[in-house]
């Protein structure tokens, strides 16, 4: 289930990405079919897990900046039709959610919950992504794998400050974590599962 929610994810972005980068000149058939497709394929993501909220934020992040920052027209037909659709259906959604896991086994029961020092493992679970580093790091050497991790994300966070595709893929990675991030763990420096990290690869 998680493979086949990741790919529901990867396959929404992918045609938004493409229905944004078509021609500005007039929306036509191509366009409005990668919107259909984008939002099935977000439909479909939300039905196979619900880690696949982090989708939401990632489709907005887009949708933002091609129409604050490329100036595409929010108010064409097929996008504003798009953005409701996403808007409404995300919306159900957290609502559904809510009322479901508020009283979930795994919320009574102290599984999950949120907690900012859960936080604390954003940069490791980053940093096991692209280098896995389950079987390296103990108790004795968590803290100096934290400053590295954070120093070396806050190095690529100045040094491609102006890379979209850098900041987006970065932006994305951590959504993907978040739904997950907060299950219990035995340590604050505790990597993800091998099930969770593939989402944000």
């Amino acid at each position: 289930m998680h493979s086949i929610v990741a790919l529901c994810m990867v396959a929404s972005l992918a045609t938004l990405l493409s229905a944004y980068s078509s021609s500005i000149q007039k929306v036509d058939i191509k366009q409005g079919l990668l919107l259909c497709l984008s939002f099935f394929a977000f439909v479909l993501a939300l039905g196979t897990k619900e880690v696949a909220v982090a989708l939401i934020p990632m489709l907005a992040i887009i949708g933002a900046w091609f129409h604050l920052k490329e100036k595409k027209p929010f108010y064409r037909l097929p996008y504003a039709i798009y953005w409701i659709a996403v808007s409404t259906l995300s919306l159900l959604y957290a609502h559904k959610q809510y009322l479901t896991q508020k009283s979930s086994i795994w919320v009574e029961s102290g599984v999950f919950e949120l907690s900012f020092q859960m936080l604390a493992r954003i940069p490791i679970a980053l940093l096991d992504v692209f280098v896995p580093i389950s079987k390296l790091i103990h108790q004795e050497n968590a803290i100096l794998w934290f400053l590295l991790s954070l120093g070396l994300f806050g190095y690529v966070l100045v040094r491609f400050r102006f890379d979209r595709a850098v900041l987006f893929g970065l932006f994305a990675a951590v959504c993907a974590m978040l739904p997950v991030l907060f299950f219990q763990a035995d340590t604050w420096w505790q990597p993800l599962p091998s099930r969770y990290p593939y989402r944000a690869r």
